[in-house]
């Protein structure tokens, strides 16, 4: 069973206010955690604007989203940009380590 996990702006939204918005996806199969536990069906897709990398939101997809996806919003929440999110170190393997792998891409 899939479970969705979903902050900030969607593509639309980002579009109604004019903003230059890339996205970015990594497969659940991707992450390690996701291997050991045989839970690869799912993905993590960010929006962020390109000129600042400031993230607009993060949709997640996948085992344990609701909770994955909390680390995306105190990214938002701290105006963290998506190079410096991608930077951060973090504990190996979880499902975590998705949103900051995707931010490293």
């Amino acid at each position: 069973m899939d479970y969705v996990g979903q902050v900030g702006l969607t593509e639309t939204d980002a579009l109604k206010r004019g903003l230059n918005a890339r996205t970015l996806k990594l497969p659940y199969d991707y992450n390690p955690a996701a291997g050991v536990r045989n839970e690869t069906e799912g993905m993590v897709k960010a929006l962020y604007e390109e000129s600042s990398e400031l993230i607009l939101g993060v949709h997640v997809i996948g085992a344990h989203a609701e909770d994955v996806v909390q680390i995306a919003a105190m990214a938002i929440k701290g105006g963290l940009k998506k190079s410096e999110v991608g930077a951060m170190h973090y504990v190996f393997p979880t499902f975590g380590g998705a949103i900051f792998d995707a931010m490293a891409s």
